[in-house]
């Protein structure tokens, strides 16, 4: 499965990869590793990523060097299934994002024990972003099938209790930002199309028990890896809970799509930090519309109801205006004269303003 299709494909990755291996200087290799980090890649293209920044990676995480752009983090995976496999693609992840991670993996399914008793290993580490990574069949919410909505309802605030608990050790004995993943369903669908309409269903428990994840991890202030919407926008396709996978591995994430995971992560632990990105910048001609203005005129422009294309400039733009207002700075660069790009934002059916434009 094709991932990280936002990035661009380097002409030849792997040789690339060979070529800084050559080089002495661990911190030259990571600094060059960095650049790399911003092309394509796949789980073993990744692997051997992380391996090429090791050495200057520990330097950094440690705090015997320092590299311009890199910020050090501590992350422990605290999970219910096997995630190991997963780290160099999150490391490398890290890297892209401007962040030079350190990674703990708590002992697998050993996440109750690791916040709720003393770890000396764990409180060793310090983390500064703890996540739980949590799966279906870990401690499922044991209903018959005929339960009503208010035993379903009582067992799922019962279960988001236990994880407030957790996030609230996470905090005291570690003083770390949490960082909670989502369940995502790893079990066919027992009623079919009829599942959401059984309380207690799998599906449905699962869904409910997201729901309150979601609210209260809003309410307490936790951050949310929602992987069980990525899986229902189908990003991860078939290898989320593969059975194969799941039960030779315990792994919940196929390896072929660690990327995707790792990429997932770090935007979040990047942002956690104050390394989010907060501004789009757009071209305009073929970009808010169709055509070139300065050759069509506004007239020519293809935008709006009428056409495929104009209806899905349209609908690019409506996108563009939303991010604005969630706090997305909107910016443009464009080859246009200026007085010529400022009359297009004329347009009747123009959604965006000359005024929703910073600069």
């Amino acid at each position: 499965m094709d991932q990280l299709l936002w990035l661009a494909e380097h002409p030849d990755l792997s040789a690339a990869i060979g070529e800084v291996k050559r080089e002495p200087d661990p911190l030259a290799r990571l600094e060059a590793t960095t650049r790399l980090a911003n092309y394509r890649r796949d789980f073993t293209l990744a692997a051997r990523l992380d391996r090429l920044a090791s050495e200057g990676l520990q330097a950094v995480t440690n705090g015997e060097a320092s590299v311009a752009g890199l910020q050090p983090l501590r992350i422990a995976l605290l999970a219910s299934h096997t995630v190991d496999h997963l780290v160099p693609a999150i490391r490398v992840a890290g890297l892209q994002r401007g962040l030079a991670l350190k990674v703990h993996v708590a002992p697998y399914g050993m996440y109750r024990q690791a916040l709720l008793m003393d770890d000396a290993e764990l409180a060793s580490f310090a983390p500064q972003l703890i996540v739980l990574a949590l799966d279906a069949r870990d401690a499922p919410l044991q209903l018959p099938l005929e339960a009503s909505p208010e035993s379903v309802a009582a067992a799922v605030t019962t279960r988001v209790d236990e994880l407030r608990l957790l996030w609230r050790c996470a905090r005291e004995r570690y003083a770390a930002q949490v960082l909670q993943q989502t369940i995502v369903p790893a079990d066919p669908p027992i009623f079919g199309s009829f599942e959401a309409l059984v309380p207690a269903s799998p599906w449905a428990l699962i869904d409910r028990l997201n729901t309150a994840i979601r609210r209260a991890a809003r309410e307490d202030g936790v951050l949310l890896l929602d992987l069980a919407w990525e899986a229902a926008r189908g990003s991860y396709g078939d290898g989320l809970a593969e059975p194969l996978r799941w039960h030779q591995a315990k792994q919940l994430v196929s390896p072929n799509l660690a990327p995707l995971y790792g990429d997932q992560l770090a935007r979040i632990a990047a942002a956690s930090v104050g390394l989010s990105r907060k501004c789009l910048v757009l071209d305009l001609d073929n970009t808010l519309w169709g055509g070139v203005v300065g050759d069509d005129g506004i007239d020519g422009l293809h935008l709006g109801q009428g056409s495929p294309s104009g209806e899905a400039f349209l609908a690019f733009q409506h996108y563009a205006a939303l991010l604005a207002r969630r706090g997305i700075i909107l910016a443009v660069c464009s080859k246009n004269d200026q007085n010529i790009a400022e009359a297009a934002f004329k347009h009747p059916e123009m959604v965006l303003k000359r005024s929703d434009i910073a600069a």
